[in-house]
């Protein structure tokens, strides 16, 4: 099935479905990830934050692409794993994060934990 074939079938159907959906298309994300990396100096990397949109297809198909995941909190970092993603590929960042959640963040080997206080 091609993405022209399921946005017919969408526009077809559209009465029949009952809540809204999001569509989208490989193509398209690989696009806006060359696009983006062409601006980056050589040797950057490109990370993509499940704050966006926490799906592991999408984790999945950026994973292709090279971009690491950038997560802040523990549901996110574990969607990374349905994604397909390696812990030690995994940034961590966010705020108000427990004991705990540092502890089990700390010890899944994840590529860079950020502290935003003394505290952490």
């Amino acid at each position: 099935m091609t993405e022209d074939t399921v946005l017919e079938w969408i526009c077809a159907n559209r009465g029949k479905l009952s809540t809204s959906l999001y569509l989208y298309s490989a193509d398209a994300l690989a696009a806006a990830a060359s696009r983006l990396a062409t601006l980056l100096p050589a040797g950057a990397r490109l990370f993509y934050s499940l704050k966006a949109n926490p799906q592991p297809a999408i984790v999945a198909r950026f994973a292709e692409l090279g971009c690491r995941p950038e997560v802040a909190s523990t549901g996110e970092r574990r969607t990374c794993t349905l994604g397909g993603r390696a812990p030690e590929d995994v940034h961590v960042g966010g705020v108000s994060r427990s004991a705990q959640a540092l502890a089990e963040v700390c010890a899944s080997g994840c590529l860079a934990v950020v502290l935003d206080s003394m505290a952490e």
